[in-house]
Parts: C-alpha cells; sequence; structure tokens
C-alpha cells in the first residue's frame, strides 16, 4: 500500500506543475504573438496580460494607456512579471527583488518619442501664476505669462525661440504638470522640449479688498417733503391733494462706503543653460496699490537683467 500511495502523490505535483508551465507557455507565447500587434504586452504576476501602450516605465510603477483612452492608467512594478514592447523589446522585472526592477537604468525613463535637441534653441515653460493666501493656480494667466515672454524674444531680439505651442504640446506629450516644475529634473525638462535654454519663473499675487467708511456734514441741507392727502366733497366725491415743500434740516451727517482693492505681484524669474543655472531674479511690485497684470513690467525688468536682456524701447 505504501507504495501505491507515494506514487498518487508524484502524480499529483508532476500535474501541478505542468498546469504551472502551461500556464506561463501560454503567457509568453501570446506576448510574442501579440508584439506584432503595435501596443504594449504587460505580463501580471496573477497571469493576466494587459494589452495598452506603457508611457512611463519606472523603478516602482508603470504608467500605460488603453487604446482610445486618454486616462492613465498605473501599476505597482511588484506586480508585473515582464513587459514586452511592440518593437519586440523585453522589460523582465526580478522575482527575488521586486523593489528593483532588472533593468540596469535606475530612474524613470518615459517610453516617448523626444524631440531633437538643439542647445541653441530658447523654450519658456509656462509659469505658474498662483494666489499666496490659498495657493490656487490661474494656469491662463501663466500661459499668458509664456506667451508674453516668447513673443518680446522673438520680436525684440535674434535668439532662436521655441513656439509657445510647440513647447506645451512637448510637455504635454511628456504628461509633466507646469503647476508643480519643482518635481522635475532641469535636465529632464530639456529632454522634453528639446531646448538647451528653458525660462521658468512663478507669478504670486495676493489679493485683498478694504472697504472704508467716510462720513461727512453737509451744513444748510434742504429736503424736498411731499404731503399727499385724501378726502371727500359735500357730495360723496374723493379728491386727492399733493403739497410739495423744501424743509432745512440745518444740517445733516451722512456716511460714504467706498472700497478699495489691493492686488500686490512678485515675480520670479529663472534662466537655466543645458541644465546649470545661470539667471535667478526677484521683483517686487513698484506701487502697492497695482492691478494683476503688473507682473508685466516685472517681466520687463527681470529680462533686461537678464543675460537674454531685451533692447530698451523707451
Amino acid at each position: 500500500m505504501k507504495p501505491t500511495l507515494h506514487l498518487k502523490k508524484i502524480n499529483l505535483i508532476t500535474t501541478k506543475f505542468k498546469i504551472n508551465c502551461c500556464i506561463y507557455f501560454l503567457l509568453l507565447v501570446g506576448a510574442t504573438t501579440y508584439a506584432q500587434g503595435g501596443k504594449d504586452l504587460i505580463l501580471t504576476t496573477d497571469h493576466q496580460m494587459i494589452e495598452a501602450n506603457v508611457i512611463l516605465l519606472g523603478d516602482t510603477r508603470v504608467q500605460y494607456k488603453f487604446s482610445g483612452d486618454e486616462r492613465i492608467n498605473e501599476m505597482s512594478v511588484d506586480n508585473i512579471i515582464k513587459i514586452k514592447f511592440s518593437d519586440g523589446k523585453e522589460q523582465v522585472f526580478s522575482a527575488k527583488d521586486k523593489n528593483q526592477p532588472a533593468s540596469k537604468n535606475n530612474s524613470e525613463e518615459l517610453i516617448i518619442e523626444l524631440p531633437p535637441y538643439d542647445k541653441e534653441l530658447i523654450a519658456v515653460i509656462p509659469f505658474n501664476f498662483y494666489d499666496e493666501k490659498t495657493g490656487r493656480s490661474i494656469g491662463k494667466k501663466g500661459l499668458e505669462v509664456q506667451r508674453y515672454i516668447e513673443r518680446k524674444l522673438t520680436n525684440q531680439t535674434g535668439y532662436k525661440v521655441l513656439d509657445a505651442r510647440e513647447t506645451n504640446a512637448r510637455l504635454k506629450a511628456a504628461n509633466v504638470d507646469y503647476t508643480n516644475l519643482e518635481f522635475y529634473p532641469i535636465s529632464e525638462l530639456s529632454k522634453y522640449v528639446g531646448a538647451g535654454t528653458l525660462i521658468i519663473g512663478s507669478v504670486r499675487f495676493i489679493f485683498e479688498e478694504h472697504v472704508f467708511a467716510d462720513n461727512y456734514y453737509v451744513p444748510n441741507d434742504t429736503r424736498l417733503v411731499v404731503d399727499e392727502s385724501i378726502g371727500f366733497d359735500q357730495y360723496g366725491g374723493v379728491y386727492e391733494t399733493v403739497d410739495i415743500y423744501e424743509v432745512s434740516t440745518g444740517g445733516s451727517w451722512y456716511v460714504d462706503f467706498n472700497k478699495h482693492e489691493t492686488f500686490e505681484t512678485r515675480t520670479t524669474l529663472q534662466i537655466f543653460e543645458e541644465g546649470r543655472k545661470i539667471y535667478d531674479e526677484e521683483r517686487d511690485p513698484v506701487f502697492q496699490w497695482g492691478s494683476q497684470d503688473d507682473w508685466e513690467g516685472n517681466i520687463q525688468w527681470l529680462l533686461k537683467k537678464s543675460p537674454y536682456r531685451l533692447p530698451r524701447t523707451d
């Protein structure tokens, strides 16, 4: 009886081994076959095959999009066995140490087609235009500052400047959030836009409302008084009389409410050449009672002091 039981145990182990081999064989065959379809294939640790376009390959995470869907999906590399790219290349993740992929590159690598790099090209990154009290960013104003600088450099200098629309398109393709630029290395931003020189900055504003009550006295103030009355005549008819006359009060006090708005802007401008900072200046408003567009004067002042100074127009 014992030899018979021992043989059954071996058969069970062999059957389980065959099933596992079949599962991994099907996954690998599916990856090889699918690689010709123009999409990437992600093989997961729970035996799933995800057909998508990988846009970010990092040390701890992978981002991908499905065809026809602009939403970005993310997965930890702990849940991935292998990525089979559409060009036939493979990224295998180590089973021994799931915190480190088998790739020799220890930094995140965007799976995008980078534009040609031109070290003579200048790119103006959208400025972070934000409220200092609330931290709320106004994206459209940041784009307005970017276009303002790009036009000034293009029209008043001989420098080679990348069009603002093209800059923003390249940043979007690289999935860059320009309101949080402090989280992106300058060298990486240069690669994303293909420019050797980057102009980056921010406009911080403080908005306040002040209401003032002004009391003033008017001597010999005269007011109109309207006296209306209704009566009945001897025949029972109704009649109405209206008397209007002036009454002098001898003087009156009045309260006049006035609202004043203050808008202070502080502008920062930085310039980097091939990842090296060559200029970093900040400009406070000239007048405390300013407007939201006071940044224009600050930008002109900062550019005139920078290595890419604008010619005087006055």
